[in-house]
């Protein structure tokens, strides 16, 4: 726990510095402000699901958008930008704990997991992607904590405890995936260590229980999916028209 208030102490206090839009914030800011506000139609080279985390944190916090992310130095004004980018902040605060559980699964001592995440706390690129609005913390603490969790269900004494350790496994290569679709990678890392279970000699038990995990995996990424979408049916009128001509656009 030492190291998630490190990593918190590092990447939460000041999120209003600089008070101006840096590097991608041009591109993420002005998505999630679509999502959240103007419901304006837009072309999203990623898959929604971050986009729609930060527009979410950003909407309980009461923005309201009013600013164009025209360009990189812009002044965010009487607008305050941590609202937009605590996810993206609180996302990196959990990383290194993910990474500490990653290492503990793997084998790795407490003291030898806890160095492992102390050096994510104090990592200069991540500590700056995680105080803008940016994908990338996101897409970390998802990755890396669909391998925890199941490395965490292969070692699961009872087959309660591995379907749920399962089902959020899934959960995270589903917000992955829905963060950058380079989250694909973990996808394929799990299914082809599942694969791998279904060898020649291995019992019927066990190919059962693979199975089973193996179809857990699927349902929450695929609602992930599903439900990302759905905002569109919420959209104006106008809006509905223009992105049934183009769905692919999303």
């Amino acid at each position: 726990m030492c190291g998630l208030y490190y990593a918190a102490a590092v990447r939460l206090p000041g999120l209003s510095y600089p008070d101006s839009v840096v590097f991608d914030e041009i591109h993420f800011g002005g998505f999630a402000s679509a999502y959240c506000c103007s419901h304006e139609y837009f072309f999203d080279p990623h898959p929604p699901h971050s986009k729609l985390l930060i527009a979410g944190v950003a909407r309980l916090l009461n923005y309201s958008g009013g600013l164009a992310f025209e360009h990189i130095g812009q002044s965010y004004g009487d607008i305050s930008p941590l609202p937009l980018r605590l996810a993206s902040a609180l996302a990196g605060t959990l990383l290194p704990l993910v990474i500490f559980l990653l290492l503990r699964q793997l084998g790795a001592s407490r003291a030898a997991a806890f160095f492992g995440g102390l050096l994510l706390v104090f990592d200069n690129a991540l500590v700056t992607h995680t105080r803008i609005i940016s994908l990338d913390s996101i897409l970390l603490a998802a990755t890396f904590g669909a391998l925890a969790l199941y490395l965490g269900a292969e070692r699961a004494q009872t087959a309660r405890r591995c379907a749920i350790l399962s089902f959020l496994s899934g959960c995270a290569i589903g917000l992955a995936v829905g963060t950058k679709f380079t989250g694909l990678a973990i996808a394929g890392l799990i299914g082809l260590c599942l694969l791998l279970q279904l060898r020649p000699g291995v019992g019927r038990r066990d190919i059962a229980q693979t199975l089973q995990r193996a179809g857990w995996g699927p349902v929450p990424c695929w609602s992930m999916r599903s439900d990302g979408y759905s905002i569109f049916r919420c959209l104006p009128s106008r809006d509905r028209e223009i992105y049934g001509a183009f769905p692919a656009a999303t």
